[in-house]
């Protein structure tokens, strides 16, 4: 087996166990909350040495980090998609805000702590950080090539504000409530603010 091969599978490994671990991390915090669960159980979990879990991550706290980074990287992926689509900006919007509501609700107690233990970090630079790369991927999405029917009376970067704005806000209501109707708001939420971001 050549150095290249070799190296792709460890990279592969890798990869594996740390999915392992932000899984079982998911897994019992969405239980018994970030205080009553411990790194030996997590690791236990993972199936895991504990030497290992720490290689990966060196506290709860950053295991929490990577979670939550994760939940906005798999948004914007689909913020993403949904630019290469062939659809109205309007048509694009409320599809990710309905998509995701399904993607979240799939997953729920799990989400729903990742979604209030994020909101601690809002005022801090890594908020500041996340708000920032969640309007960017709004903003790609406004400012696909073909797109014509995205109102230019209004700076974009306003625009997308807004459209984050809007869905964090939603988020955090079924955060609070178990049986907040999660898809039919945010589908709700999508058509007013496509609305105001597009031409009439």
């Amino acid at each position: 087996m050549n150095q290249q091969a070799t190296q792709s599978r460890r990279e592969l490994n890798k990869a594996r166990t740390r999915a392992a671990i932000m899984k079982a991390a998911r897994s019992h915090f969405a239980t018994a909350g970030a205080t009553g669960v411990t790194m030996d159980q997590i690791a236990q979990a993972a199936e895991v040495s504990r030497a290992t879990l720490f290689n990966y991550f060196a506290s709860k706290a950053a295991i929490i980090a990577a979670l939550v980074e994760q939940l906005d990287t798999d948004f914007i992926a689909l913020i993403d998609s949904y630019r290469e689509r062939p659809l109205a900006t309007a048509d694009r919007i409320i599809g990710i805000f309905t998509e995701s509501a399904r993607n979240l609700e799939k997953r729920g107690d799990a989400v729903r702590f990742l979604v209030g233990i994020s909101e601690q970090s809002w005022g801090d630079q890594p908020g500041i950080d996340r708000l920032a790369r969640l309007t960017d991927a709004f903003l790609r999405l406004l400012d696909a090539e073909e797109t014509d029917d995205v109102r230019s009376d209004v700076e974009r970067r306003v625009l997308g504000e807004m459209l984050v704005s809007v869905y964090i806000g939603i988020i955090h209501n079924w955060r609070m409530l178990d049986s907040y109707p999660l898809e039919a708001r945010l589908h709700a939420a999508a058509t007013i603010i496509a609305g105001a971001v597009t031409r009439q």
